[in-house]
């Protein structure tokens, strides 16, 4: 049995999490022993983990506590004996647990990138220039990206790297009409009422504030409208002050993170992804697994359009999003999923389940493309 120690687990339900779970509950645990390791009080998907086997250890947070956090992870690496490391990144920020594997001797190091792009945060934008110079002379590593561009952002051009597809499970994303019931029953969404969804971390990234302004937009010309943002983060308060500024309150709702997201698809009419930059956007994935037509912004990859209908806006045309969106009210569509699609795309989890056992067995030599 090969064992395994993750990192990168927050305590956000985010693509990145859900991802590895996807493939987490797939895998033959017979094989293979897969534990955690986190700086949260407690991670996504925890209590899950903890009842399949999988130990969770906490750690001190390395940006405040970084020699503790090091100290602390080379115990858990050397006194366990781990032969693979599966480090997630959304960034090069901080490769301190790469640097702290390497030290310890693990025979494989998986760098496994989630994104491509970082906020405008200085020092973050430093570290991650300067840390991917680094990191990128190591040969024995095993490198990941879960889109082409986001291997060529984080990589580069002539680093050699896998794309590891972000497969889902398309039975659990179906669209279910007593899940809709329930939600919109929950929530006090009328049947007449059409409900905008959007699903992720509530931060510069994902650009909640946009579809603020859009809803201010749109409640002037449509007052049956409703926008459900989901997700948790640093921004929730500030986007608050905004719905209260443009007397929103009655339109947009707000709801923490769920680990049955699936069923709030369903209560959707509409997937609205105005994103700054995205290594994939997994959400987008989902939404249409559940049938939803879907407005992304043109920050997007095109990779990720799978059913018919979608279209891609630029974020600098408010009036456009606004219009789009009105025009969707307006025909209420189908849920019509392409399932063709999915399969050779490789997001279909049946079809991918076998690729991280793959990976874990062979340091990743297969076709990931």
């Amino acid at each position: 049995m090969k064992k395994i120690l993750v990192i990168g687990f927050t305590d956000n339900v985010g693509g990145m999490e859900t991802f590895y779970m996807t493939y987490y509950r797939k895998i033959n645990h017979d094989n293979f022993k897969i534990d955690f390791v986190t700086s949260y009080k407690k991670i996504a998907f925890e209590s899950e983990l903890e009842e399949r086997g999988s130990v969770v250890y906490k750690l001190p947070d390395f940006k405040k506590r970084p020699v503790s956090y090091s100290k602390g992870l080379k115990k858990i690496l050397l006194n366990a004996k781990y032969d693979i490391v599966h480090i997630n990144m959304l960034s090069a920020a901080n490769i301190l647990p790469m640097k702290v594997a390497e030290k310890c001797g693990i025979k494989k190091i998986i760098v496994h990138c989630h994104n491509n792009g970082i906020p405008k945060n200085f020092l973050k934008r430093l570290l991650d220039a300067f840390n991917k110079n680094l990191y990128l002379r190591r040969k024995n590593f095993t490198f990941l990206a879960c889109s082409k561009e986001a291997g060529e952002w984080m990589f580069g051009l002539k680093k050699e790297f896998q794309v590891f597809n972000n497969a889902i499970d398309l039975d659990t994303f179906k669209f279910d009409v007593k899940s809709r019931q329930k939600i919109r029953n929950q929530y006090n969404i009328n049947d007449d009422e059409f409900l905008l969804g959007h699903v992720g971390r509530f931060s510069e990234q994902k650009n909640q504030v946009f579809l603020i302004k859009i809803m201010k937009r749109i409640v002037e010309k449509n007052s049956q409208i409703k926008l459900m943002l989901i997700g948790k983060g640093a921004d929730i308060p500030f986007i608050k002050s905004k719905i209260e500024e443009f007397n929103l309150d009655k339109h947009v709702i707000i709801v923490d993170n769920q680990n049955d997201v699936h069923e709030f698809y369903s209560a959707f009419d509409l997937f609205v992804f105005p994103s700054v930059f995205e290594g994939l956007g997994i959400v987008a994935l989902e939404a249409q697994a559940s049938g939803l037509q879907c407005i992304f912004s043109e920050n997007i990859l095109k990779i990720v359009d799978l059913n018919d209908g979608n279209i891609y806006i630029n974020l600098d045309n408010e009036k456009e999003w606004t219009e789009s969106i009105l025009q969707f009210e307006e025909k209420k569509c189908e849920r019509i999923v392409n399932y063709k699609n999915f399969r050779e795309k490789g997001f279909d989890i049946n079809y991918e389940q076998k690729k991280l056992e793959d990976i874990y067995n062979l340091g990743g030599d297969f076709d990931g493309k």
